[in-house]
């Protein structure tokens, strides 16, 4: 009895290639997920500080403005420095100026220059610019914080220093009655930052 082979060779071939196909497709599927993959890291910076400056103005311990023992006729220069002591640069005024105790009112007898130092020192400061002159009782200052222009306000950067010159002068038309006075004044100096306060 014959039978025809080819439909039964051609079943075969056609599972076959089905079976080919679906191996190949598989394969991709295989790789595609394979070549997703990738290394992945992080860090973390513990070290981030944030912190701010300072603008510290001082008087400096050496100088003061003490004054004894005036005899009628004199003229003094005593030396104030000023320093920065902080970060960042500064501008100061001086604000005001109190009698605080003057039993035999003296204050009024007194003249006061006050200046900055340009020259070796206060006794020989030739060209220096008057900051403020006036009786000692009166309420001396100088500078505005008040912007624009802050006029007359001294610039100090940080780490520097300033002197100004306090000259006092007792006329020698001071009588008798004034022996043995003395005046306490408190002087006030303000300051504010420069940085981005134009």
């Amino acid at each position: 009895m014959d039978y025809d082979l080819k439909p039964r060779r051609q079943r075969r071939r056609r599972q076959g290639l089905i079976a080919l196909l679906m191996g190949i497709a598989a394969i991709g599927s295989v790789t595609t997920a394979t070549l997703s993959m990738a290394f992945f890291n992080s860090t973390v910076n513990a070290a981030g500080v944030f912190s701010t400056g300072t603008i510290i103005l001082g008087v400096d311990a050496s100088t003061s403005l003490n004054v004894p023992g005036m005899m009628p006729g004199d003229t003094i220069n005593t030396p104030l420095q000023l320093d920065n002591t902080g970060t960042g640069a500064l501008r100061y005024v001086l604000t005001s100026s109190t009698v605080t105790s003057d039993v035999k009112v003296l204050a009024p007898q007194i003249t006061l220059t006050i200046k900055n130092l340009v020259g070796a020192d206060c006794n020989n400061n030739a060209g220096a610019a008057t900051l403020w002159t006036g009786l000692l009782s009166a309420n001396a200052s100088f500078g505005s914080l008040v912007g624009p222009g802050f006029v007359g306000a001294r610039p100090l950067a940080a780490g520097t220093n300033e002197k100004l010159c306090f000259t006092t002068v007792l006329p020698n038309t001071v009588t008798d009655p004034f022996q043995n006075a003395t005046a306490n004044v408190t002087f006030v100096f303000n300051a504010q930052q420069t940085k981005n306060n134009p």
